[in-house]
């Protein structure tokens, strides 16, 4: 019985990924509350791929970002004709809407959302416990197929026992083929990422790991730096400060220096800033320098995760000169990123069932020979 429904459990994950496959379904995982109440932090959204054409104002639609991470929020307007179309989007639960209309040719649109499921992907998708699941078929192969000695069973006997053989062949290949799809690995390519936001005098330059930032681990430090330069038309004063939100409180050290940072050494001249030892929640407009616009600052923050903490949070770095105000957010998050290596996961279980398939040869194999 057992093995029956972990077979169809299985044979249900496969199914999904064929369907993701063929119509372009997926699942994200919402790290932050800006879609509350219609879809609550920690939830996982069942999202598929649609033309631009297709979006419709009050649409929940995932975009993609280049070196970031995609966001999902509702659709206020839709600008455009053709393959493309320009949109504005606002979290259900944020003041302001997102500060930049995106241009797109697809998007993904939610269908479905489950709350609190992404916890469950989280715990799945530790290694000690994809350990003990590749244990555990380990152990229900090795079960199915251990050769069992039996004294001349008759021809009916033997009959139901190589179709119970070949049924339990199939429940655990399906079992380990479906355990592979269903957690599979995230990607664990870690890289820099920069983007460039402007404004009409303000050129921030953002240089980072999105992937470390949004799954940190408790005591390993993740850093970021921010470049800001002026082009202002009069001399004076650049003001930098920050803006923290979320529930996650985490440890950090903020350095400055005149030149771009190369990892933790200043080329340049190094500049003090406010003195600001963590990120919390309730964090508003804290000022960390004044800048001369005639000069350039890159600010490096390093983050870590103290021990047991869990949640998600964003700093707001925000920069004002000359009547401008631009701005650019960091996530950091103890959630993995959104999104799986699907053709991995096909590949660990093809191999599992190839395998299992294996094992089932040479067990029949060996019951025929004695």
């Amino acid at each position: 019985m057992l093995l029956n429904v972990a077979a169809v459990a299985g044979l249900i994950c496969i199914v999904l990924v064929v369907l993701s496959v063929v119509f372009h379904i997926s699942l994200i995982m919402f790290k932050t509350g800006s879609m509350t109440p219609t879809i609550p932090q920690g939830s996982v959204a069942v999202v598929r791929e649609v033309p631009a054409s297709h979006i419709a104002v009050g649409d929940i639609v995932t975009v993609d970002r280049d070196g970031q991470l995609p966001i999902t929020h509702r659709v206020t307007s839709v600008e455009g004709s053709g393959s493309a179309r320009t949109i504005t989007m606002k979290g259900d639960a944020n003041d302001y809407p997102d500060p930049a209309p995106y241009t797109v040719t697809h998007v993904r649109t939610v269908l479905w959302s489950i709350p609190a499921l992404a916890n469950v992907i989280v715990w799945m998708s530790n290694p000690l416990v994809l350990g003990g699941l590749t244990i555990g078929a380990s152990v229900l192969v090795t079960w199915a197929f251990w050769p069992r000695g039996e004294a001349k069973p008759r021809r009916s006997t033997r009959s139901r026992s190589g179709r119970h053989a070949h049924m339990t062949a199939i429940a655990v290949t399906v079992l380990v083929g479906g355990l592979g799809l269903a957690v599979g690995p995230t990607s664990a390519a870690h890289a820099d990422q920069k983007r460039v936001t402007h404004g009409e005098y303000i050129t921030l330059t953002t240089i980072g790991d999105d992937e470390a930032m949004t799954s940190l681990s408790p005591g390993v430090p993740v850093t970021w730096q921010i470049g800001v330069d002026v082009n202002a038309p009069s001399a004076g004063d650049a003001i930098i400060d920050l803006t923290t939100h979320g529930d996650l409180n985490l440890d950090v050290s903020i350095r400055a220096c005149t030149f771009q940072w190369v990892e933790s050494t200043c080329p340049g001249n190094e500049v003090s800033v406010a003195d600001v030892g963590e990120f919390t929640g309730d964090q508003t407009g804290v000022e960390l320098l004044a800048m001369p616009t005639s000069e350039q600052r890159w600010l490096l923050f390093t983050v870590t995760l103290p021990a047991d903490a869990h949640g998600t949070m964003t700093a707001d770095v925000r920069v004002k000169a000359n009547g401008e105000t631009v701005s650019d957010s960091t996530e950091a998050s103890t959630l993995p990123r959104t999104g799986t290596n699907i053709w991995l996961a096909i590949g660990l279980a093809i191999g599992a069932i190839l395998i299992g398939l294996l094992i089932a040869g040479i067990a029949a194999q060996g019951r025929r020979s004695s």
